[in-house]
């Protein structure tokens, strides 16, 4: 028998709904034969699956978008004033709300909804199993004893003894939590009893206990935690580890959410070598910009005073509290209307602050402190950028340098087939070293005309420019004048070889011709010197940009090659060879016997998943600079091998690199790296490790050794090694270091030590 009750409103059980999602929110958890009758395995995986409440429930769809509640039942007692019951298969049903039960009494008058025979609630969000409740829709209230939960989105499924909703929130006795798949336990967070405050988009939880397994192995008395996604203040998951500079270290997070846009993280750091620190992190968002504000305080750090007193090398420290340790940092970036600004300024206390407590390698190399803050206007065809730059030394390491400001404009548009350009350039330079000071103004510009054609069989481009640059000294000025010529030339042959189908053989010659006369030779310093890079561009292109300060005359010719093998079904590289060489015509000072320049790289792909290169380079200035470099690439689902061998002759560079990740059974994984510097033999960034996967639990266990500055000498290289261990629970949180943030960090170049 169908019935239909027209006395029910679409709006009050629709808040219903409301209700039921947000208590169920958060009260998920323990094993339920409810959560595994719509669970839906995976055939490949016994972890992976999802929710399936088609399994238990069939909604029928509303096309009708009415305020009517639909109501199915075998038996129906209607009474319109009075209390109604229905009885047999009863299904009541609302938009996406869906109730099933075996009896259910229905107060018309008061939109009373209850049962105590056991009802199934379905919505597009949750699905849950409750022993007997009552929904009071006029109140927007409901009631429910005995309820197993199932977050169908999220995959979080529990249980609650009791539960109460209203309006204002919900309050949950008995409560149990996990993320973990039916019949998997493997964490799981129970709590005597959470409220829930929707006005303040928070829950408080007492007696909360985490097991691992079947281990009890947390316990608090009293939690709080933000609803859904939101943020609210309260202690962050503590961190401990143990490390040669600060022995034995324990975290302890305290985030503070001082508005939906900004918030403060506190993090007190306790050590055993007394060298306790503070740390600050606050964060501002708005629609438009990101900014970002670090810093560290160490008290006292009585090590680092006692390395100081036992350094003969240099004077004695100016500071009257040299044992304080101490970091500033300042990030800030926008984006408006086509705007684009981003700030970078940092202070620490000394010179080996982010030797010692850096969190990248690049912190081990660094000398000094790079202050910048650009903002530019990047158009269709032009740029404008403001920008200030300082680079302030740690004693001893050289020569301050600021520009204050640095103005920049370039614009390009065709012209009757051609393409002109201009870029004009004014910044004002400071220079001081000790107790010398230098002040320069410089303005530059520079005006160029280029002839581009392409065609499918080639193409060729000529470039004529002429630059003007004005240096302003204190006593005096310099002009420099210079004229460059560039003709870039390349042909294409493609053919398919009929005893090679379906492959392709590709072959491009190209010829470039570069003239750049002398101009003015010497300065008297040198502001903006760019370093002379070892690769194939460099041979080919010897005009690149080094600096507004240094343009070294250049007149050669180079040529180059480059022949493919492809093959066309998997659209696939099998082999790729260039070559280039660089004549001189004229000989200069950095080149007086005009020796060429040699340049070979070598890519193959054995397979899909296999590939390597090799590349050789010679390059010839002052000194003669030489690189070599072999890699190699393997990727096949969970299984990855890199590796590289690099040897920069200047740079006085040997480095080996090899990355290695397995999978060596179900759920277990081993990876290592092995980052290894040859002139100064320490490891670089090295680790071995294994993880362990499960269905929702996750064990990272990693030996990691890194590259650190020795304190009584700072010219020795050392080795830094620590044992790092990650527990994360997915779902809920992780506890101990970011083992995978390590295991993930790619070296694609060697690392300066020094």
């Amino acid at each position: 028998m169908i019935d239909r009750l027209d006395k029910i409103r679409h709006q009050g059980a629709r808040r219903t709904g409301l209700f039921l999602f947000c208590a169920v929110t958060l009260s998920v958890g323990a094993e339920s034969d409810f959560a595994k009758s719509i669970w839906r395995a995976s055939s490949t995986k016994t972890c992976h699956g999802q929710y399936d409440v088609n399994l238990i429930v069939k909604p029928q769809p509303d096309e009708s978008g009415s305020d009517e509640v639909k109501v199915h039942a075998d038996h129906v007692e209607l009474h319109l004033k009075g209390t109604s019951k229905l009885t047999g298969d009863v299904s009541l049903q609302l938009g996406d709300l869906y109730l099933a039960t075996t009896k259910l009494e229905i107060d018309s008058i008061d939109q009373i909804f209850s049962t105590t025979e056991g009802m199934t609630i379905v919505n597009e969000n949750f699905a849950l199993h409750v022993d007997a409740t009552t929904i009071e829709a006029k109140a927007r209230s409901l009631q429910v004893q005995g309820a197993d939960f199932v977050l169908l989105q999220d995959g979080y499924r529990g249980k609650a003894e009791r539960l109460f909703a209203n309006d204002l929130g919900a309050e949950f006795e008995k409560v149990s939590i996990t993320y973990c798949p039916p019949e998997v336990n493997s964490w799981l967070l129970s709590a005597g009893r959470i409220r829930l405050d929707r006005a303040q988009n928070i829950a408080i939880a007492r007696d909360v206990q985490l097991s691992v397994g079947r281990l009890p192995t947390f316990y608090v008395p009293y939690l709080r935690f933000p609803l859904s996604n939101a943020r609210t203040t309260g202690m962050l998951p503590p961190n401990f580890e143990r490390n040669s500079l600060r022995g034995y270290e324990l975290a302890l997070p305290i985030y503070i959410n001082l508005a939906p846009n900004y918030d403060l993280t506190l993090t007190p750091r306790l050590s055993s070598q007394q060298n306790h620190s503070l740390e600050t992190e606050f964060r501002y968002l708005t629609r438009v910009s990101h900014s970002e504000f670090n810093a560290v305080y160490l008290p006292s750090d009585d090590e680092y005073l006692n390395y100081l007193a036992s350094r003969i090398d240099r004077p004695a420290v100016a500071s009257k509290h040299p044992s304080r340790r101490w970091y500033v940092g300042v990030q800030h970036n926008f984006a408006v209307d086509g705007w684009l600004g981003d700030v970078d300024y940092s202070f620490v206390s000394d010179e080996d602050f982010l030797r010692d407590f850096g969190g990248s390698i690049d912190d081990l190399g660094r000398v000094g402190l790079w202050r910048t803050a650009y903002v530019s206007k990047l158009g269709r065809d032009y740029q404008l950028m403001f920008s200030s730059e300082r680079f302030e030394p740690f004693r001893f390491w050289g020569t301050s340098v600021s520009k204050l400001p640095q103005i920049e404009y370039r614009h390009e548009f065709p012209l009757f087939g051609f393409k002109f350009g201009f870029d004009t350039h004014l910044a004002r330079l400071k220079s001081v070293e000790f107790n010398d000071e230098f002040e320069v103004e410089r303005r530059h510009g520079n005006v160029s005309l280029q002839l581009p054609l392409r065609r499918t069989w080639g193409r060729l481009n000529i470039e004529s420019s002429r630059a003007y640059t004005w240096f302003e000294l204190p006593n005096e000025r310099h002009t420099r004048h210079t004229t460059t010529i560039k003709m870039d030339s390349s042909l294409i042959f493609d053919r398919i070889p009929d005893d090679m189908t379906p492959s392709m053989q590709s072959f491009e010659p190209r010829l470039v011709y570069v003239k750049r006369d002398p101009g003015l030779r010497k300065l008297p310093f040198s502001f903006d010197v760019g370093p002379r890079s070892v690769t194939m561009d460099s041979i080919l292109n010897p005009i690149r940009i080094t600096g507004y300060d240094q343009l070294p005359p250049v007149h050669s010719i180079a040529f180059g090659l480059r022949g493919s093998l492809s093959d066309l079904s998997v659209r696939r590289n099998l082999l790729e060879i260039e070559l280039a060489v660089s004549a001189p015509l004229e000989s200069f000072d950095y080149n007086p016997h005009k020796t060429p320049s040699f340049g070979l790289a070598v890519l193959g792909s054995l397979t899909v998943d296999l590939q390597w290169s090799a590349a050789y380079f010679r390059y010839f200035d002052l000194v003669r600079e030489e690189a070599n470099e072999f890699r190699i690439r393997y990727q096949l689902n969970q299984t990855r091998i890199n590796g590289w061998l690099r040897y920069e002759q200047e740079a006085e560079t040997l480095q080996s690199y090899v990355d290695v990740a397995v999978p060596v059974a179900q759920g277990w994984n081993l990876y290592g790296r092995w980052h290894h510097d040859w002139e100064h033999d320490a490891h670089v960034d090295s680790y071995v490790g294994v993880e362990f996967s499960g269905c929702c639990m996750e064990y990272r266990l990693l030996w990691h050794r890194t590259i650190r500055y020795e304190w009584l000498q700072s010219e020795r290289i050392q080795s830094r090694t620590g044992l790092r261990f990650e527990l994360s629970m997915k779902g809920l949180t992780s506890f101990g270091d970011n083992v995978l943030s390590i295991v993930n960090r790619n070296i694609n170049s060697p690392v300066l030590v020094y």
